[in-house]
């Protein structure tokens, strides 16, 4: 992904028809992180608090609706993505909107596509 360019970026998270992709926030923003120790997770907590806060919005411990509205995975190569994401699909805490993983897979395969990576794509 040496090309990465402001474009690149863009189409990625644009419909063909043109539309953003994701959702935008009208509701308290609720995270869960996959792929990170316990002990590293008061530290990405307190930054994603950070921004929240300079940006205005608020953050809740769960979305009646939705449980989890914003999903954060580190990993440091495709395939451990792809792993990451396999679990969070089984992952009976995560509403059912969370471990529906085809969205992240689509997107996994898209950025695969373009970068050579994850097997499969």
């Amino acid at each position: 992904m040496s090309d990465m360019t402001p474009q690149t970026v863009t189409a990625l998270f644009t419909r063909s028809d043109g539309q953003y992709l994701f959702a935008r926030w009208g509701r308290p923003i609720v995270p869960v992180v996959f792929g990170v120790r316990d002990e590293t997770l008061a530290t990405i907590k307190g930054a994603v608090e950070a921004v929240v806060t300079l940006a205005g919005h608020r953050m809740a411990e769960t979305d009646p609706e939705q449980g989890a509205n914003l999903l954060m995975f580190f990993f440091r190569d495709w395939d451990e993505l792809l792993a990451v994401l396999i679990r969070a699909a089984y992952d009976p805490v995560l509403p059912a909107m969370a471990r529906d993983p085809s969205h992240a897979l689509r997107l996994l395969a898209r950025v695969g596509a373009a970068d050579g990576g994850p097997a499969g794509t």
